[in-house]
């Protein structure tokens, strides 16, 4: 007997409908490539040589699995309808592919500090590429792009005004711009290596000369900062509005606003008594050293920051807490109709 062979291909469940009177499975015989595109089929696997269609597979999940996502479903038109009914445009197939790029760039930030071949290799252990890692995030990740769409365009509340004002100025209402540099004393450690203490006695000296030299070379030359951080830094985070970490390496160390909660607030002591314009550091930490050039500092008083804060919200990227009670508030205004998928034979 002939080994089972099946091969994926394309994107499952990715919409699109076949010509009328398309077979759901094409004939064994014409299981080339040339036979399905003459039959009009999108396989989604092939079967000992068969294609399997689109068209059947999406009947069968319908019938089988979709009571599991209507809900899924309705919720998205209802943000679609918000959208509608808020004059805005829905997202196009191009910024749904971006965001997913820019998903795809925060999972491997955020699960593997930015190796990218090690996301590959987890998604590899679960039968998956990047392809299939795209069909599986894209049924909620429409759903969050269409939210944050409604969310940036709603204004603040003034409580959410406060809010951001106490988060990226500080409880004193100071504007601190600041560029930072981190060595960790952990960046060699990789997964199955001991972390005994000759080894963390190592990442500290090693985390230690290399904060010393890159002080030494910015303070040589200033104009460096930006160039040297993104080649001699280790991994730097800073978490976006969505919990999402932003690696300032790729921004040259920047950081306008050095607000609450930074870094553990460990360099807020250390820059209390610094002018601006000085470099800071090396400053010891639990986790590593950091250098900061301390760029500006004054005053930002709630009053005077508004067109600011408003900035700040329209461009920010909403939180998953944000988004859920977005549908919770959409689903609770709905009237919603539900039928069964599979209605019994002779019935209404």
């Amino acid at each position: 007997m002939n080994p089972l062979r099946i091969s994926f291909v394309g994107a499952l469940l990715a919409g699109q409908s076949l010509p009328a009177g398309a077979p759901a499975v094409a004939p064994s015989a014409r299981s080339g490539e040339a036979g399905e595109a003459s039959q009009g089929v999108r396989p989604v696997a092939r079967v000992n040589g068969e294609p399997l269609a689109l068209e059947g597979f999406r009947d069968w999940i319908v019938r089988t699995h979709g009571w599991r996502h209507v809900d899924d479903y309705v919720t998205l038109v209802l943000l679609k309808q918000e959208t509608a009914r808020m004059g805005l445009e829905p997202p196009t197939e191009e910024e749904i592919a971006a965001a997913f790029e820019a998903d795809w760039h925060d999972q491997v930030l955020w699960r593997h500090r930015g190796e990218e071949a090690s996301f590959e290799k987890e998604l590899a252990e679960s039968g998956l590429d990047r392809q299939g890692w795209r069909d599986r995030r894209l049924g909620t990740l429409e759903q969050e792009v269409v939210a944050r769409r409604i969310l940036r365009a709603r204004p603040p509340t003034d409580a959410q005004k406060s809010e951001l004002w106490r988060r990226d100025f500080g409880p004193d209402g100071q504007r601190v711009h600041v560029r930072v540099a981190f060595f960790d004393k952990l960046a060699e450690l990789r997964p199955g290596v001991e972390a005994n203490q000759e080894t963390l006695e190592a990442g500290d000296n090693r985390a230690s000369a290399a904060a010393k030299r890159f002080h030494r070379a910015v303070a040589t030359d200033r104009a460096r900062f930006s160039e040297l951080v993104r080649t001699e830094s280790d991994l730097c985070t800073v978490l976006r509005h969505d919990n999402m970490p932003v690696d300032l390496r790729a921004r040259g160390g920047e950081l306008p606003r050095l607000g609450s909660g930074h870094f553990g607030d460990a360099l807020r002591q250390p820059l209390a008594k610094a002018a601006v314009g000085d470099l800071v550091g090396p400053i010891a930490t639990p986790q590593g050293y950091y250098v900061v050039e301390l760029v500006a500092r004054a005053a930002a008083p709630f009053e005077a920051v508004q067109d600011e804060l408003l900035e700040i919200w329209r461009t920010r990227d909403p939180s998953q807490g944000e988004i859920y009670f977005l549908k919770e508030e959409l689903r609770k205004a709905a009237r919603i109709e539900r039928f069964p998928l599979n209605p019994p034979a002779g019935g209404p």
